[in-house]
């Protein structure tokens, strides 16, 4: 559900909103004189509503989330890739 709030209120809390609407995907009506004026969404939602997602990307994702392995860092990362290539020099080497 998105909050509901005036132009004064959103300008006086907007470090607040921002930390809010990014860190929680909180969506924000901003009003003006009672009228709903724009909406506050995070980049993350932006973007998602503006590019399709394939469905190859979406499900390596999901992978990801559940494995955790979309929390690793860049040399976390390079890491894996090192242990992938070494397991899979090794398959082949048994396989030859």
């Amino acid at each position: 559900m998105a909050k509901l709030l005036s132009l004064v209120e959103a300008r006086n809390n907007l470090s607040s909103l921002v930390d809010d609407v990014s860190e929680n995907n909180t969506r924000v009506v901003i009003q003006k004189r009672g009228r709903d004026k724009v909406v506050m969404i995070s980049a993350d939602d932006y973007l998602r509503s503006i590019t399709p997602v394939d469905p190859l990307f979406a499900e390596s994702r999901r992978q990801a989330a559940l494995s955790g392995s979309n929390d690793l860092g860049g040399s976390e990362i390079e890491a894996e890739i090192r242990a992938a290539r070494r397991e899979l020099s090794r398959s082949g080497k048994s396989n030859g």
